[in-house]
């Protein structure tokens, strides 16, 4: 290597670490692996650095070292609202001889003026600097000290002058967030834990509705479990998404993690339908029986159909509405014509987007969702094309905002009716990692995002050639420079009407495995990203919406991830599976589990119990190729064999009477056993699994598979009546009253 590759090397580490890309990693199996300067190349291009030659990644540099020493204000100040000072740090140019002078206003969401023209009392330099000839000053002002009463957490506006001597003055206005330590969590789970239903609502059968689970069985359910005991009912993330096969079934992968998908709608608790003579005459339809039939009978749910009818419905809704309300301004146009106030410009371009897909579905039918298809005009939101497309369309764009205001109304109602039943915590809804590429917030935010990287993990010992989901990855700094507003945004609408929030792969708020487009995921690398910032959103975000955060910490986990979790209240989770004595295999008995998490036996990803003692999950890896040979298929067999024997070992420690069980099949006391196992545990929160009550052996998803198996279609084999009478289910309810776990119903 001659010094010209020597040098290009060492500048692009350079910049590789001015922006936060992580030189290396230890994977789960103890290898080091050092970033290949291809990959970072990748990311720095992804981010928009030019790495061409060394003069060019060197005058790159500059341009960062240039911006980072003149900058008056950051675009984003997040500070504790625990500290008995509330500081900013600001650069200002510097002359020893003349005062400086600072006037700023504070102004909360709500517009309400806080401190008006502070003095230059209220600052200490920190540390003077030269840079390109000129003096600088980096300066701490305090926006209040000790003896003033500060602010409520929340959001705010600084606008802030900087003056000195007969300099010329500097002006500008920033986002000031003050956020609490710790994300919320009631007293009454302090005192007391709690259990809940843990379910996939898609998978839920029924007679009543269309082939798929919607938010009707979601209250049954509410209702039914609070009656035993049970404080929540967690469900699949419930996102917009193509309702398409293969790639558009998924719940991890949505189109927009902002809004909707209207195939969980209750037709029937529309009042808009009600009142429709032709929604009346559709339901008698012969054809429309015999369709709907066909869907409820199937085992599998079949998305395309089953949205198509829906959407039917959907549309002489809205004709109904628009007509009878909308035109003549009732009062339930009213409550409609306030949420679409509320959600603002967020539900406009959503709604857009939506009215666009269906304008091109005629030239792209196969993905009309994906923008990129659309005529470059078309792929900004704010440009004039697409504006003069929405004054053209004002009634089509309506339509997509009264299905996310009738999704939003029946969530509020099961919210309510978990309220009502005496839940303490009510829905717990999962948020996935991120959105697909081709989707809405891509379309709408796609300046915060590298549109030339995917987002993923490195392999491991489940997935042991790693996986790339798909999703393009948020830049940090340029995240930032929004004062994080898309990231409040998802919190904000996730945890809307939810008493609990799961934040898939929560690894990311620390960093995350970016993999260039068409690249292996063993070519990724990890870029850091703003934990605290990030965990400081969620806490005020938790608190403001009152929802317990729980952080999956599932993965390749760094020292730090733990304690961070622990000090922001945020509950970690934890899988039985994966709770041993490391190095030994043996299961940790119940007392080590920690306080402040959630405990389960599985996820959607993972074997359900039944299946797991049938070693399901170990033939359906055999078949896909995963396990590769049989000498890897008998050490399966023999360590399933071993845990089964360990499991029971652990169970019956805990002071649980297995005498009459065996390893060799899993009966539904087995099952109960090992849910009262978990239930003795210290953790908040137990999470007892739908599909293990119901003896279900197939996983709902098999990582790293499209169409191989039958991800996310799988129905439950009873009807929702028969679910909700199941006598297992009381079983464990009783067993974990006697743990003294769950709410007062009980």
């Amino acid at each position: 290597m001659n010094n010209e590759d020597t040098r290009y090397i060492e500048l692009i580490n350079r910049l590789s670490e001015l922006c936060g890309i992580i030189p290396e990693y230890w994977d789960i199996f103890g290898t080091r692996h050092v970033a290949e300067v291809e990959t970072k190349k990748a990311v720095l291009n992804s981010m928009g650095f030019k790495t061409d030659t060394a003069e060019i990644i060197q005058a790159e540099i500059n341009k960062i070292t240039s911006a980072a020493a003149k900058r008056f204000i950051e675009p984003v100040y997040i500070l504790p609202d625990e500290s008995q000072s509330l500081c900013i740090t600001v650069q200002v140019p510097f002359a020893d001889s003349q005062p400086l002078s600072f006037d700023w206003i504070l102004k909360s969401e709500s517009d309400e003026k806080f401190i008006i023209n502070k003095t230059a009392a209220h600052y200490e330099i920190i540390l003077t600097y030269e840079f390109e000839g000129t003096n600088y000053a980096k300066a701490s002002l305090c926006l209040f000290d000790e003896n003033e009463k500060h602010p409520a957490p929340g959001y705010y506006k600084l606008d802030l002058s900087f003056s000195s001597g007969d300099s010329a003055p500097i002006a500008a206005a920033t986002k000031v967030i003050i956020a609490p330590q710790k994300c919320y969590i009631p007293d009454q789970l302090k005192n007391k834990k709690q259990w809940g239903l843990v379910l996939n609502l898609y998978a839920m059968r029924t007679e009543e509705n269309i082939g798929i689970g919607s938010l009707r069985e979601l209250k049954n359910i509410i209702e039914r479990s609070a009656k035993l005991g049970s404080s929540f009912v967690g469900i699949n993330p419930l996102n917009a998404i193509p309702n398409k096969m293969p790639y558009g079934v998924s719940p991890y992968s949505p189109t927009s993690r902002l809004y909707k998908n209207f195939i969980y709608i209750d037709l029937d608790a529309i009042e808009d339908l009600r009142d429709s003579a032709r929604y009346a005459g559709m339901k008698e339809s012969e054809a429309f029986n015999a369709e709907v039939d066909k869907l409820n009978s199937s085992p599998l749910i079949d998305y395309e159909k089953s949205a198509a009818l829906k959407e039917a419905a959907l549309r002489i809704a809205f004709e109904h509405f628009y007509t009878e309300h909308y035109q003549q301004s009732t009062p339930r146009a009213a409550d409609f014509k306030r949420y679409v106030s509320e959600q603002g410009l967020m539900l406009k371009q959503f709604a857009t987007y939506m009215a666009l897909a269906e304008h091109f579905y005629s030239e792209y039918p196969d993905d009309s969702l994906a923008w990129q298809n659309w005529p470059a005009e078309f792929r900004d939101p704010a440009g004039s094309h697409v504006m003069e497309f929405a004054g053209k369309n004002r009634k089509q764009i309506l339509y997509w905002k009264y299905i996310q205001w009738i999704l939003d109304t029946q969530m509020k109602d099961a919210a309510l009716t978990a309220e009502r039943c005496g839940m303490l915590l009510g829905i717990y809804h999962d948020l996935a990692v991120g959105s697909v590429s081709n989707g809405s917030d891509i379309w709408s935010y796609k300046d915060i995002f590298a549109l030339s990287m995917d987002t993923g993990c490195p392999p491991d010992d489940f997935n042991p050639d790693g996986q790339n989901w798909g999703f393009p990855p948020m830049m940090p700094e340029k995240l930032r420079a929004t004062g994080y507003e898309y990231f409040i945004r998802t919190l904000r609408q996730n945890m809307r009407h939810c008493g609990a929030i799961r934040i898939d792969h929560a690894l990311g708020m620390f960093r995350r495995y970016l993999i260039p487009k068409g690249s292996h995921p063993k070519h990724g690398v990890y870029l850091h990203y703003p934990v605290e910032d990030l965990f400081r959103i969620i806490a005020l975000e938790s608190n403001i919406n009152k929802t317990v955060v729980i952080a999956e910490d599932l993965g390749t986990v760094g020292e730090n991830v733990w304690d961070t979790l622990q000090r922001y209240s945020a509950l970690s989770f934890k899988l039985l599976y994966f709770q041993r004595q490391y190095p030994e295999p043996d299961f940790l008995s119940p007392e080590k589990y920690p306080e402040h998490a959630i405990c389960s036996v599985t996820t959607h990803d993972l074997p359900t119990l039944f299946g797991f003692w049938a070693g399901k999950d170990i033939e359906l890896r055999k078949k896909l190729g995963i396990i590769k040979d049989e000498e890897e298929l008998q050490r399966a067999y023999t360590e399933r064999v071993r845990d089964k024997r360990l499991l029971l070992k652990a169970v019956a420690d805990s002071g649980i009477d297995v005498s009459s069980l065996s390893d060799n099949e899993i009966t539904p006391q087995l099952c109960a056993a090992v849910y009262e196992f978990l239930s003795k545990t210290p953790c908040m929160l137990l999470g007892v699994n739908l599909d293990d009550i119901l003896g279900t052996l197939e996983q709902q998803n098999m990582p790293g598979t499209i169409d191989e198996h039958p991800n996310w279609r799988q129905k439950t084999e009873q009807s929702i009546r028969q679910i909700l009478d199941d006598a297992l289910l009381a079983e464990i309810a009783e067993r974990c009253k006697r743990s003294n776990r769950g709410h007062a119903a009980q």
